[in-house]
């Protein structure tokens, strides 16, 4: 895998930070790895759109990406739930959003879906 490829896949979501790399050999039947967090501060709420900096938890969430240089591409983020700041607003806890990296539940990158 080309290291000059992670700036173009990054740039759908400029919150998130590289913080491992795994690159297999080339004889493995294993994927390249890339391991992102989130840098964000605050996240908003889908549903109302109001701005939480309280967090609930964390969770991983794998995404596919297109193949790097003849190499699956996997994506390991950890993010993180919120809970809403807004007393009226029906969902009391929210999933940060990816941007164009990835719509909310998928498993696969937008680029890789098309």
């Amino acid at each position: 895998m080309s290291l000059t490829t992670l700036p173009t896949l990054l740039k759908f979501a400029p919150n998130l930070r590289i913080f491992h790399i795994e690159i297999q050999t080339p004889t493995s039947a294993n994927a390249d790895r890339i391991f992102v967090q989130s840098t964000a501060l605050m996240a908003h709420c889908p549903l109302c759109n109001g701005a939480s900096h309280k967090v609930h938890s964390q969770y991983q969430r794998t995404l596919l990406d297109l193949p790097c240089v003849g190499s699956t591409l996997t994506i390991i983020l950890k993010l993180r739930r919120f809970f809403c700041s807004s007393p009226r607003c029906p969902r009391k806890i929210f999933c940060e959003r990816l941007g164009e990296l990835a719509p909310a539940h998928a498993r696969r990158t937008g680029r890789m879906a098309e």
